[in-house]
């Protein structure tokens, strides 16, 4: 399946994307317009993965994961926006992939 790209995140990180080539790509402000927004994506057709910056993905986790029950697609990642990466115990998107499907992933951090 070939599908589209959206791109959820602040307005450096969406206007990188949009720069890559990427058409779907918005910038939000809050967490509300995320979920307004990432709404509105998975009532589109089309969209295979939905890329959120980590410090967006929190307010959307419960609407995420209704999303994962109901259907395959589309997928979301996360990735850092300018700020980097934030360090965290448990990546929430780890936690609804183990809970949705019973696989654990673990990374391994490499010392830089």
């Amino acid at each position: 399946m070939v599908g589209k790209l959206a791109v959820i995140a602040d307005v450096d990180t969406a206007t990188l994307f949009k720069l890559a080539g990427v058409k779907n790509s918005y910038a939000v402000d809050s967490g509300e317009d995320a979920e307004r927004v990432l709404s509105e994506v998975l009532q589109g057709e089309g969209f295979s993965i939905v890329v959120v910056t980590e410090r967006l993905v929190q307010p959307l986790q419960a609407q995420i994961v209704r999303n994962i029950r109901k259907r395959k697609y589309p997928i979301v990642v996360t990735v850092p926006d300018r700020g980097g990466p934030i360090e965290e115990e448990v990546d929430p998107v780890f936690e609804v992939i183990k809970t949705t499907l019973g696989v654990e992933l673990k990374i391994k951090k490499v010392k830089k």
